[in-house]
């Protein structure tokens, strides 16, 4: 039996490699992208892909997550969506992830979109989840405290 080397979402249709690694990535949907992190590759495209399915038929507030992407989508009826890996070497030496480098990481190609007509993220700082076990609380207020830093002395590294 061969190796799976590829994977399609639930919902619309977004390809990527098969992972379930935690990931950072752009999803491209046509020539634009959206910008997003998981703790399993798999799960986060399914997520995405869900949403979007779910969604097609709706009109989104301007603050959700897939607003840009909704309406890139219904106006340019594209089809499907591919995942490009931008870094998913996250695991610490004793199995843990390391979230304060993949939400700095994740801010860090934010930053660098800001302005990129292409990119349809519409935060301008990396999502931090509430109720996860995998970023902890000591992680999320560094990343908090990085950020902050960042900003006050007009960086963005």
């Amino acid at each position: 039996m061969a190796e799976r080397t590829q994977c399609t979402s639930k919902g619309f249709p977004i390809t990527a490699p098969y992972s379930g690694a935690t990931t950072l990535f752009r999803v491209y949907l046509g020539t634009k992208y959206l910008i997003w992190k998981g703790k399993s590759l798999l799960q986060a495209v399914d997520f995405i892909g869900s949403g979007i399915r779910s969604n097609l038929t709706k009109e989104l507030p301007p603050e959700h997550y897939l607003y840009h992407v909704m309406n890139h989508v219904k106006k340019t009826r594209v089809l499907t969506g591919r995942v490009e890996i931008l870094a998913n070497d996250y695991e610490k030496p004793n199995g843990g992830i390391d979230g304060f480098r993949l939400l700095k990481d994740e801010q860090i190609a934010l930053d660098e979109a800001d302005g990129d007509e292409l990119c349809l993220n519409n935060n301008e700082q990396a999502y931090i989840p509430v109720n996860t076990q995998y970023i902890s609380e000591k992680e999320k207020t560094r990343f908090l405290n990085w950020y902050e830093k960042t900003r006050n002395n007009g960086t963005d590294k």
